[in-house]
């Protein structure tokens, strides 16, 4: 796997560098962008600039031109909770912008169900693990960020801390934050404290950034080298070992609840209700397990069926077709449909494959044009709010 290292400004992200193994400079979208390896996991540094909309775009160009698996905020904090002092450090939770009215989130894209991003929990747990085996000052405090524009001042901290209860206050996590929740890709963030409400200011940020940058940037050294030592992503990420079992009409009600169950969150996203896999009767399912050229398969993941795959494979030297491909919610996430895909490729052949996705959802888009499909540029417009496209391999 690969991390994206980012970080607000040059000064956090100065004690990587040297660090890293085999480093090349890249340059995109104005950015800096550092590659090599740090205790052997490969990695990608920059600084994105301070304010949201920065660090926003470093985080799409992590993912998009440095084929990043994960990000990790690294750098300084201005401390809110009374408990904080400088050189602490806080393992974000969950990130929020602190001046975006809340419906702007909830009730357009991303339809969000409240304000908060959630950081990886595997990512996290790695960061708090760390943090404690790390030889550095100051206590560790797991909780909430919050992410705004400006420089807080000390009279605005209460009302921030009435609405959001957030331990630090900063310009860039929320921002990656978003950009990582839109494209499935795990996000964590470790901020150590430069300044808090009694004796804050912009002269004790300056003062005490370069220490706690090296604090921070020491616990994200810390994940890489235990990450390392665990072969890759944390274990609690990595994939359990998923099967394909197939499917036959005995198990067509048990497809049809599970289609039904996961398909519904998009079904009240987008109102497609004739298109729709939730709105689909049993009948259907039925008859595309009896189709000739049909091989469904349930997807199970430690002994439990959380989904399904249905591969129309004409066995012909003809394209083999993906539909549909779908997970319980309550394993989303977890990798399950990218290990499914890849069981898929393994059982019928890697190549000459088409599937189609909906335009508007990124982070399926981003897993298949990891897994090597290319958009063909044909798309079909179902409503305002959705558009399916076709992906082949």
């Amino acid at each position: 796997m690969k991390l994206g290292i980012l970080c607000a400004v040059d000064r956090e992200a100065a004690p990587f560098l040297p660090w890293m193994q085999g480093k090349r400079i890249r340059e995109k979208a104005m950015l800096k962008v550092h590659e090599g390896t740090i205790e052997g996991v490969d990695a990608a540094v920059l600084f994105s600039g301070v304010c949201k909309v920065n660090a926003a775009i470093a985080a799409q160009v992590l993912i998009d031109a440095f084929s990043c698996d994960a990000i990790i905020v690294s750098g300084t904090a201005g401390g809110i909770d009374e408990r904080l002092r400088v050189y602490d450090t806080v393992i974000c939770t969950e990130a929020a912008y602190h001046d975006v009215e809340e419906g702007i989130l909830t009730q357009f894209h991303p339809w969000m169900d409240s304000v908060y991003f959630c950081a990886d929990p595997a990512l996290a747990a790695l960061a708090m693990r760390a943090a404690q085996e790390a030889d550095v000052p100051g206590v560790i405090y797991p909780g909430r960020i919050v992410t705004g524009e400006q420089f807080i001042e000390k009279e605005t901290y209460p009302a921030i801390q009435a609405q959001f209860s957030p331990l630090c206050v900063d310009m860039e996590t929320a921002g990656v934050a978003h950009v990582c929740h839109v494209n499935g890709i795990p996000f964590a963030a470790v901020r150590t404290i430069t300044d808090v409400p009694r004796e804050g200011n912009e002269a004790a940020f300056e003062a005490n950034l370069d220490c706690a940058a090296r604090i921070s940037a020491e616990i994200v050294r810390g994940m890489l080298r235990l990450m390392k030592e665990r072969e890759g992503f944390p274990a609690e990420k990595r994939h359990a070992h998923v099967e394909l079992i197939r499917a036959g009409l005995s198990d067509a009600e048990l497809i049809w609840r599970m289609q039904t169950k996961a398909f519904v969150p998009l079904l009240e996203r987008y109102q497609d209700a004739d298109t729709n896999p939730a709105n689909e009767p049993l009948m259907r399912v039925r008859q595309r397990l009896e189709m000739k050229e049909t091989f469904y398969y349930l997807i199970v993941l430690g002994g439990e069926t959380v989904g399904a795959v249905r591969v129309v494979d004409p066995q012909n030297g003809q394209r083999k077709r993906i539909s549909p491909l779908f997970v319980l919610p309550e394993h989303q996430g977890k990798g399950v449909a990218q290990a499914a895909l890849r069981e898929a490729e393994r059982m019928h052949g890697e190549g000459n494959w088409q599937l189609e996705t909906i335009a508007q959802e990124a982070g399926n888009c981003r897993l298949y044009e990891k897994m090597g499909y290319r958009r063909t540029g044909e798309q079909t417009v179902i409503n305002e709010q959705m558009t399916l496209i076709t992906y082949e391999k």
